[in-house]
This record gives structure tokens, sequence and C-alpha cells, in this order.
């Protein structure tokens, strides 16, 4: 919803093709940045799966994007997972939290300003491990809110 769909160019690659290429694609320097179509595509994520692997890029700038709508792809992945918030996070996680933030969802309202408590995860004592993970708890009014 925030950005809209037309953003995201999906490019699915066979197992096939050499990693090289595809390595190639996604680390561009922002000057090198793929365009397709009149627009600059940045690499944003990658949808696990075997074959063909899915590659997901953004459309920073180009034909259709206001210059006020202009994002680049590592502003878009900053807005998904802060990173003050997400510092920790391996690549892996990091790409499942953003294939989170754009999945499919259903708006129901907007929470009142103030009314949510932030609090620190649980952390095991031994050895340190996040038993959390962001996972919260909602009070019942919440819930009917929501519902």
């Amino acid at each position: 919803r925030k950005f809209g769909s037309h953003r995201f160019l999906h490019l699915n690659v066979s197992k096939d093709v050499w990693k090289g290429d595809v390595i190639d694609i996604i680390d561009k320097g922002n000057d090198d940045l793929p365009f397709i179509c009149g627009r600059k595509y940045g690499f944003l994520w990658c949808k696990a799966t075997k074959s063909p692997q899915c590659y997901v890029f953004f459309a920073e700038a180009g034909i259709g994007i206001e210059k006020e709508e202009e994002f680049t792809s590592d502003e878009v992945r900053e807005w998904c997972a802060p990173f003050k918030f997400n510092y920790d996070l391996s690549i892996s996680k990091e790409q499942k939290r953003i294939k989170l933030s754009f999945s499919k969802t259903t708006p129901s309202g907007v929470l009142p300003p103030n009314c949510l408590e932030l609090v620190p995860d649980i952390v095991c004592s031994e050895g340190g491990m996040v038993m959390t993970d962001g996972c919260g708890l909602i009070s019942r009014d919440g819930i009917v809110f929501v519902w």
C-alpha cells in the first residue's frame, strides 16, 4: 500500500543460470542500477524458492514516479526493518522481515496515538538467545478494535 504494486519487478531466474550473473545484477553500484522501461530498479529482496528463484527489484525513479515519490531500495528496506531495532539480524532473517512487510494484508483501522508500548524482548539467560523475537501482547480492547 505504501509504494503501490507498480513499483515492484519480480525476476524469476532458473537454477541453471550461473550465480555470478545474478550477483552482478543484484550487487550493482547506485550508478549502475538497471534501467527497464524507463525506470531505475534496485534489488530489494529474494523469495526463498527452489527454482525458479525470484528476485524482487524496486523502481526507485523514472517514468511515472514523481520526484517526491523517489526512494532507494535501501530506504525501502530501512522502512521495512529499521536498523536501530534490527541491527543484529542475519541476512536470512532480514529477507523474511522484508517479505512479511509485503505480504497480503487487510486494513482494519488506525490505532490511536500512544496506545502502543514498546517492551524489550525476552532473552534467555543461557546463551543470550532472543525468545520473543518481536512478538508481543495485545489487550482484549485491541483485539476488538482490529477485529
